[in-house]
């Protein structure tokens, strides 16, 4: 028979209140016996007295009972919440082994959930991921994916595959015989309509993955021109020490935040510059290379020079895109600025004292608007992980090779054998939808994936 688990679902105690959560087939009768045959309902919280082996009430609180295979588990289920006190967990947990029952690992109860059929890979990737949401925007996504519309799109598109390579090898099997021109029309009409919603995923996700993983952002720039006042002023404290003497910061000082509903990490580098120092070479070339691998970098002039002419701007033709980067010109120490001319003005994304604080509501308008763009919070469930994107793109890769092995049976007034290539191809491509989805070859990414929830869940 199998094991009986129970874990303490609800967290660190001590807590208001606390609660175990059971799954197996001794569940009915461990409620019989710590609630004296009293077990409610089902789905039904009720109020009981848990007893201990000699009959003495260990607490009272609610029971709730989840017959299976109605229950997230699949099977017999339930929920003991009780007083958050350690002495009140502890001693119902002493209860439940000596009645049989064994303390979970982590992710057991969704580990059950999935072999129950209860949720796919995709939503318990979800649900790892809700667990763990920071953020609105992150909760949404998790909560998309948790529900299945990722699932539903991924199984429409391996169904569809398959039916595809169904009719291939149909057109193979009556290969002998006229079955009249364009009778592979249809198959590339498919094809083609599958590629598009396939490319359109993989550009969605990519942002769903920033959004899930979070944005880096870079402060970059020479020394003293405000690098550092304007992580603290982002920031809210002193993160990093602020200093008129050049080359106060060596290393990168990272700050968490979250913009515009986003996890990002906010980094302070070293300025810019020529220098005989080692070590401020070293941060000089930490800080190039955290501007080259953040999502978004702000780069700072200062106007104390009071040269705010349009050659700073020629200075980096690639100031406004740098591939999957975006880079924010940004003029500091406006307060000390005496002349500003239209046109150069034009060449700053945004005009700031970080010092006063004058221009900053300005600043994070723009940051969070370059930030919903790269995290794309929509309506849509949208891959998350890189196991997702190799899977999609392993089948947009199939997917062109059908295309291909198409062209040439067509071309080749039926070449049966790019008609048998054609068939692998959709099968190789439904096999990679079915990695993701899990419904096939998915076993030693299992125990990673649980090895994500905490014990409880």
């Amino acid at each position: 028979m199998r094991e009986t688990i129970f874990a303490l679902a609800s967290g660190v105690v001590p807590a208001a209140v606390a609660v175990i959560r059971i799954s197996g087939p001794l569940t009915h009768n461990l409620l019989e016996t710590i609630c004296s045959g009293q077990v409610p309902k089902a789905r039904e919280a009720r109020l009981r007295t848990f007893r201990g082996e000699s009959g003495e009430a260990l607490d009272q609180g609610l029971v709730l009972w989840f017959p299976g295979p109605n229950s997230f588990t699949g099977e017999d289920a339930a929920e003991l919440h009780c007083h958050g006190s350690p002495a009140v967990v502890a001693d119902l947990s002493a209860r439940l082994v000596t009645l049989g029952a064994t303390p979970a690992e982590r992710g057991a109860f969704a580990r059950r959930a999935f072999e129950a059929g209860r949720m796919d890979v995709l939503e318990l990737e979800g649900l790892a991921d809700l667990v763990v949401a920071e953020t609105t925007g992150q909760r949404r996504q998790a909560l998309r994916q948790m529900e299945g519309g990722l699932s539903q799109q991924f199984t429409r598109w391996r169904r569809s595959l398959l039916g595809i390579q169904a009719r291939i090898e149909a057109i193979l099997d009556f290969a002998d015989e006229d079955l009249g021109e364009g009778v592979l029309k249809p198959v590339f009409a498919e094809i083609v309509a599958l590629k598009g919603e396939v490319t359109e995923q993989l550009a969605a996700g990519a942002r769903a993955a920033r959004l899930r993983q979070g944005l880096a952002i870079a402060i970059v720039g020479p020394p003293n021109v405000g690098k550092s006042t304007l992580l603290n002023r982002l920031a809210g404290h002193a993160a990093a020490i602020v200093s008129p003497v050049a080359g106060t910061t060596r290393d990168i000082v990272e700050v968490p935040l979250v913009l515009a509903g986003v996890p990002v990490t906010v980094a302070d580098t070293a300025g810019l510059r020529e220098s005989d120092d080692l070590v401020e070479q070293e941060g000089v070339r930490r800080a190039a290379a955290r501007a080259q691998s953040a999502d978004i970098v702000m780069k700072l002039i200062s106007a104390e020079t009071g040269d705010l002419g349009l050659r700073e701007a020629e200075e980096d033709p690639e100031a406004r895109s740098h591939g999957e980067r975006t880079v924010l010109r940004i003029l500091t120490k406006c307060d000390l600025a005496t002349e500003r001319s239209p046109e150069a003005m034009a060449q700053f994304d945004a005009s700031i004292s970080a010092q006063t604080g004058s221009g900053m509501d300005q600043l994070l308008a723009r940051l969070s608007r370059e930030i919903e763009a790269l995290a794309g919070m929509t309506e849509v469930a949208s891959w998350s992980r890189e196991r997702h994107r190799a899977g999609l793109a392993a089948t947009l890769t199939g997917l062109e090779r059908v295309s291909e092995q198409l062209r040439r049976a067509e071309t080749s007034d039926g070449d049966a054998e790019a008609l048998v290539f054609a068939a692998e191809e959709c099968r190789s491509a439904a096999d990679a939808l079915g990695l993701v989805v899990g419904e096939m070859g998915v076993e030693d990414m299992l125990d990673s994936l649980f090895s994500e929830f905490c014990i409880g869940k």
